[in-house]
């Protein structure tokens, strides 16, 4: 039971992350197809994210946010780069570095917790799979 909870909460996590950081990074994207490309990755992070808080919340469980002083920095870093280089090639490279950097994460996390259930599993999968899809599909704006 506790790998379960501990990876259900760090795939929310993780959820929390990604919608945060692209909903700091979609004021400076202009260009449409890029916009419209990036607000439905958030929209399927943001699908990952609730099944993970109801699941949690059906087990007597509380949410975990992402560290508040990660959260500082990663807004902080995002809103200073994109005002210095607000070229869309730029703003593309940080979503797919943190596509990689969520990709990594949760990856470790599915090996830190074996004895997790099999469909928190396969969630923390589907969140990895969404993250490689988006990277991929971010390549033909660097």
């Amino acid at each position: 039971m506790y790998d379960t909870v501990a990876l259900l909460k760090e795939t929310n996590a993780g959820c929390k992350s990604a919608t945060n950081a692209i909903e700091r990074i979609l004021p400076y994207i202009k260009s449409r197809d890029l916009k419209d490309m990036v607000e439905e990755y958030n929209t399927r992070h943001a699908k990952i994210g609730a099944t993970c808080t109801e699941r949690l919340h059906g087990m007597g469980e509380s949410e975990k946010d992402p560290h508040p002083v990660s959260g500082a920095l990663s807004q902080m870093g995002i809103v200073m780069s994109a005002s210095f280089r607000p070229k869309e090639t730029h703003l593309a490279d940080l979503l797919a570095e943190g596509c990689s950097m969520g990709m990594r994460s949760i990856s470790r996390y599915l090996n830190q917790y074996p004895g997790a259930d099999p469909t928190v599993r396969d969630l923390a999968g589907e969140l990895i799979g969404l993250e490689d899809d988006f990277m991929h599909d971010l390549l033909p704006y660097l």
